[in-house]
């Protein structure tokens, strides 16, 4: 029974992840940043975001490697190598942006709303979305696995 509990936790939380990163990059940002008009305004709301969606992938990556490496009847054997082999790169990639989020904070004062280094801050910033859209597609490719599994 702990077994299965680990395996739907791990699962709820990796859906809760993915589906709330693309909903979020696919419909939030766009309409946010239509209804404030500022793609800063829109940012500073991403800001605190993000960082949620982070701790959320952490958490998922890391109960899904643990149920991995259980070895019981609720690990995804039929796509262990690539679970063996991308979960920890993912847990690699969310590390790197959990802690490459202060650089991009550092770019920012939120209390006067603006960006202190626009050259600065849109460089770190293409970095955080290249990674983040890798992690996505990995995240992506690693469901299909999943759907096709059963």
């Amino acid at each position: 029974m702990k077994k299965e509990i680990l395996y739907k936790l791990a699962v709820f939380c990796f859906f809760l992840w993915w589906g709330g990163f693309t909903f979020y990059a696919a419909f939030v940002i766009p309409t946010g940043q239509k209804i404030l008009g500022d793609h800063l305004q829109m940012g500073l709301i991403s800001q605190q975001v993000s960082t949620q969606l982070n701790y959320i992938a952490f958490v998922a990556f890391s109960l899904l490697v643990v149920n991995e490496f259980a070895d019981n009847e609720y690990s995804f054997r039929k796509i262990r190598l690539f679970a063996k082999i991308c979960l920890p790169v993912m847990i690699g990639l969310v590390v790197f942006l959990i802690l490459f989020h202060p650089l991009l904070d550092c770019s920012l004062d939120p209390l006067k709303k603006v960006v202190l280094d626009k050259n600065q801050f849109y460089f770190l910033h293409r970095i955080y979305l290249i990674v983040s859209s890798i992690l996505w597609l990995i995240g992506s490719v690693y469901i299909a696995l999943l759907l096709r599994k059963r």
